[in-house]
């Protein structure tokens, strides 16, 4: 009867393989990932670990694959750096060498239930983290900035495709919360095991639209965003016959078998509720700590926004009473993004920038050009600040007769210019519910 019992928990040859190259695997991937440098005191171990790898990349990119250029170790926010791409041939290579040592000298055992809950420990670590800062990041809107007019003022086949898709989800700050708190309900989900399915379900949902959305629209964080799915997958996948039971074929789905403990021994079975409040907490210690400095910066990144906010184009302009909307240099643009400043697009194309002095009461503005370099960029004086072309000054009357309509009045460079400008589509605040014929 005990023999019986054996053979039927006795892993089959294929599963006992492939365990041992997974668990192999992932802990190589899991000491060069960025969850574990949050873990406190480990942080110099992982950056010297970490380097140590690079100076055998280093080597082995410029003698087996002949790479010439300098292979960097930061990718400055891509994570699909050479450097990342040589260490996935790497801890494959390593992974099977250690799958097949494993293998000779482990190879009576008939199973490894228990250090499979160390594998899913670890996955489970790794990838609630990366949910809950990824989460985050979108549920305070810092990860996808609010467009800049420079973007949204350039034409459309100008934009690289992950220019496009991040001015997509940031031009709506709403829509990105949202994103992010799909993300952040799957990674807590993952901090306690009663939930860990579920949220390694909500998990492979966000996962595969994140690495959709980043293979097809070139975002280079490529490597990361398949891994964090493909751990999502191997957290799913014991339960894969149940969850094809009931929801394919309909039949009654038995509870799942109680998972053996983290520890062995006995007297030390209640540290492993103990090593599941920690993760708990570590998680919770990752939102809290997220939140002060997810508002510092965004915050940072959208100051308050000044009176005029958003870019104007000229539907009709009078120069001394004359059509100029035509001229070459011709406003055609006036964009009011930051406080005191103004940047006037010409109809040649070519910008200028201005310093803008504002009086909301009397509706009245004042501007003064700035000396320009070759690049068309602002002179800097000893101080830093842009020197002002002097003796010119403009003094134009302001109002705004109807909602996203500014009209403009006054004499700039010796001639009395009228403009009536409208807002762009992407600054007027609107949301439809009902389209009238009108607007569509």
């Amino acid at each position: 009867m005990e023999m019986e019992r054996e053979m039927q928990s006795r892993w089959s040859l294929a599963k006992r393989i492939g365990f041992r190259f997974l668990f192999s695997y992932f802990v190589l991937f899991f000491l060069m990932g960025q969850e574990i440098e949050q873990i406190p005191f480990l942080g110099k171990l992982v950056e010297a670990y970490t380097r140590l790898w690079y100076v055998i990349a280093v080597w082995i990119g410029k003698n087996l694959f002949h790479i010439r250029y300098e292979i960097a170790l930061d990718g400055q926010g891509s994570g699909d750096t050479t450097f990342r791409w040589i260490l996935l041939p790497c801890f494959l290579v390593l992974a099977a060498a250690a799958t097949l040592l494993w293998s000779v000298l482990d190879r009576k055992r008939a199973d490894y239930a228990r250090l499979n809950q160390w594998l899913r420990l670890m996955l489970r670590f790794s990838l609630a983290i990366a949910m809950i800062s990824y989460g985050m990041a979108k549920v305070i809107p810092n990860q996808m900035m609010s467009p800049r007019m420079g973007t949204l003022t350039q034409r459309v086949g100008d934009l690289s495709p992950m220019r496009m898709l991040w001015t997509f989800m940031g031009s709506s700050p709403a829509y990105e919360t949202f994103t992010g708190l799909a993300e952040l309900f799957g990674g807590v989900l993952l901090l306690v095991p009663r939930t860990t399915l579920l949220g390694a379900l909500v998990c492979v949902a966000d996962m595969t639209m994140v690495f959709m959305l980043n293979l097809c629209y070139d975002v280079p964080v490529k490597i990361m965003s398949f891994h964090y799915l493909l751990m999502a997958i191997i957290l799913v996948a014991p339960d894969l016959r149940r969850l094809a039971a009931l929801f394919v074929f309909n039949r009654a789905v038995a509870p799942a078998p109680a998972p053996p403990r983290l520890f062995a021994r006995p007297g030390l079975h209640r540290l492993d509720g103990a090593v599941q409040v920690l993760l708990c907490l570590f998680g919770l210690y990752s939102i809290i700590m997220g939140i002060p400095s997810g508002i510092e910066r965004y915050k940072r990144q959208n100051p308050p926004k000044p009176p005029l906010y958003g870019v104007w184009y000229a539907e009709e302009l009078t120069v001394d009473g004359a059509e100029g909307i035509a001229d070459p240099e011709s406003w055609r643009r006036a964009i009011f993004q930051n406080p005191g400043a103004m940047t006037v697009e010409l109809v040649r194309g070519k910008r200028r920038p201005y310093a803008l002095d504002l009086d909301t009461a009397a509706q009245q503005m004042t501007i003064e050009q700035y000396q320009l370099d070759a690049q068309g960029q602002p002179l800097l004086d000893a101080a830093g600040k842009p020197k002002k072309l002097p003796g010119w000054r403009a003094e134009l009357s302001y109002a705004e007769p109807e909602a996203y309509v500014l009209v403009l009045d006054g004499i700039v460079d010796g001639h009395h210019m009228h403009a009536k400008m409208r807002k762009m589509a992407a600054f007027q605040d609107k949301s439809h519910w009902i389209i009238d014929p009108e607007e569509e």
